[in-house]
């Protein structure tokens, strides 16, 4: 972990412990290196085992999200490690509300219930209930709880930039971010406007290939013409397109070995063009169909991967994406006339 808190990648760490009451043991960002951190954790003990029977994790987690309201940096995913081994609903202490009140806000909660030698005396197993979708886990898991913690945090670290949609499918997110532009243009000007509106430069119209990926689109699509009040048919560009040296259908990017395809019934019709478009049909279903790459215009579909440790997205970062789409229209008028 890099505690280099001059690097806008790094980690920074708070502990709060708890029983009848709760104390804030390291402020968040206190440590400034690991071997410190982990000296701290370990060495001095700081966080003794307790007898005390009562368990405020309600106390517990107003202060961790008091720490992160208060001392958080803006544009950084954060998470509550929430550890321990009771749970209770009983009375004052219950964090139900609270804890759906920070997931509101934008803050995961992940939850390790420990059972000591298989018996749970006192429901903690129960204490799932308090987590983030999919990020509940227990020390009964047979992968341990190392792995699973690792994964929910790359969960946290996945996200999309603003106005971008993630691609969550049964709560599971994955490292892909859509947004639908309301400005039409040809196949060319859309691919290049995906590439400029991203912000590592690395967009491209979307690639489709899957069932649930499409289903996925259509909704967002559909939602999107609702709030833009669009009365343009529904219809948007991906980034398929004919190749007349291999006479394949290939993706941008390159990829060509995808068993996927969502043709309209009689397509493709390379006489109407080699560029692919996906349409609203009468049956309300979202089906390709060819368009000419350069008379043809549809709205580009486009798409990104996702912020995390790899794809840095910085603060400063433009992230109004309508302003991004009104200070690009003249470049996609040139296009048009271009192409």
């Amino acid at each position: 972990m890099n505690f280099d808190h001059s690097d806008h990648m790094s980690v920074r760490i708070g502990v709060v412990a708890f029983n009848k009451d709760a104390e804030v043991v390291y402020p968040l960002g206190h440590h400034k290196d690991f071997q410190t951190f982990a000296n701290d954790m370990f060495s001095e003990k700081k966080l003794k085992p307790t007898q005390v029977a009562e368990l405020n994790l309600k106390r517990g987690l107003e202060l961790a999200d008091n720490q992160l309201i208060q001392h958080g940096r803006e544009k950084v995913q954060k998470a509550i490690f929430l550890y321990s081994s009771a749970y209770t609903e009983a009375g004052d202490d219950n964090a139900l509300q609270i804890s759906y009140n920070i997931r509101e806000s934008g803050i995961y909660i992940i939850t390790v219930a420990y059972v000591e030698d298989g018996d749970n005396p006192y429901g903690v197993e129960e204490l799932g209930k308090l987590a983030s979708p999919r990020m509940n886990l227990t020390s009964l898991d047979p992968r341990g709880v190392v792995g699973p913690a690792q994964d929910a945090l790359c969960q946290v670290n996945c996200f999309c930039p603003t106005n971008w949609e993630q691609l969550v499918v049964a709560n599971r997110k994955f490292g892909e971010c859509y947004f639908l532009n309301n400005i039409a243009a040809n196949w060319v000007a859309g691919n290049i406007e995906c590439t400029n509106m991203s912000p590592h430069k690395q967009g491209q119209l979307a690639l489709i290939n899957s069932d649930v990926k499409s289903a996925t689109l259509q909704t967002m699509a559909i939602q999107r013409w609702k709030e833009e009040k669009m009365t343009a048919p529904l219809n948007y560009l991906i980034g398929l397109k004919y190749d007349d040296a291999s006479k394949k259908y290939i993706w941008e990017g390159g990829i060509t070995n995808l068993n996927y395809t969502d043709w309209e019934e009689g397509y493709p019709k390379l006489d109407e063009g080699k560029c692919v478009a996906d349409y609203l049909n009468i049956y309300g279903q979202m089906k390709w169909k060819n368009l000419d790459c350069v008379a043809g215009t549809s709205f580009p579909m486009c798409q990104i991967s996702t912020c995390d440790s790899e794809h840095y997205c910085p603060p400063n970062m433009v992230t109004d994406i309508y302003d991004r789409m009104r200070m690009k229209k003249p470049l996609i008028r040139r296009l048009r006339q271009y192409y």
